[in-house]
């Protein structure tokens, strides 16, 4: 399996490379990135994994300085994103098993279920059913959390009301894709909106004043403005 069942096969736009010259601003620079859509056609043991390389580095730090048993990601599409986290738990802590989520996981079943350290959870993740599904698989271990679904308010907004208490002292609960709701970032028009709304007021709420906000991108760019988010009390 893995990358003997390749389902993507790598696309000649992957060797595009960003044009950027000396006299660019970061802002142009960071559009560039993104419109190149590199991250669109990257994969990770031939699975599609939709993730900023920047990003996947500043994940690593994460999980070294948290030391997460689990990690739960809300949405995981192909799949690709979970065999990576698997992958980093094993490689930088030794072991860990990562939960995915999604509302439809058919493309994730057959690209990644051969993996046992992944868990696929097939739900809507705003039902009691599916909250309380990913609270079981959990069962009290030290979780970190990457919410990466719908990207709408009330999406995002239920999953950090629902499932930031899986979040021990110290860990971390990630919202990606904040770039949905900045003008110059964005990249399609018909793209969802709501993510960095629903984080201003979940950090408002007695649940969010236990975590704090950092706006982290310590290699330069990231997908997720004002969604790393630490746990600072129980």
């Amino acid at each position: 399996m893995g990358w003997h069942s390749m389902s993507e096969q790598p696309s000649a736009d992957f060797y595009r490379s960003t044009p950027i010259n000396l006299g660019m601003s970061l802002l142009d620079f960071y559009r560039a990135r993104l419109l190149n859509q590199i991250h669109y056609v990257d994969l990770y043991k031939g699975v599609r994994i939709l993730k900023l390389p920047e990003d996947l580095r500043t994940y690593e730090r994460l999980i070294e300085d948290s030391k997460p048993e689990v990690i739960v990601e809300l949405g995981i599409e192909s799949g690709g994103s979970s065999l990576w986290f698997a992958d980093r738990l094993s490689n930088i802590l030794g072991g860990g098993e990562v939960i995915g989520v999604d509302v439809n996981t058919k493309a994730a079943e057959d690209n990644i279920s051969y993996d046992k350290r992944i868990t696929i959870i097939n739900g809507d993740l705003t039902t009691p059913e599916t909250v309380k599904a990913v609270y079981d698989a959990v069962a009290g271990r030290r979780a970190m959390v990457i919410e990466d679904a719908a990207h709408t308010y009330q999406c995002t907004m239920f999953a950090m009301e629902n499932y930031s208490d899986l979040v021990p002292v110290g860990g971390w609960f990630v919202v990606e894709d904040g770039i949905v709701d900045i003008e110059e970032l964005r990249q399609y028009k018909e793209a969802p909106r709501g993510v960095i709304p629903a984080l201003n007021d979940f950090m408002e709420t007695e649940a969010g004043k236990k975590f704090t906000r950092l706006r982290l991108a310590p290699y330069g760019i990231t997908a997720n403005p004002g969604g790393w988010l630490q746990r600072e009390f129980k």
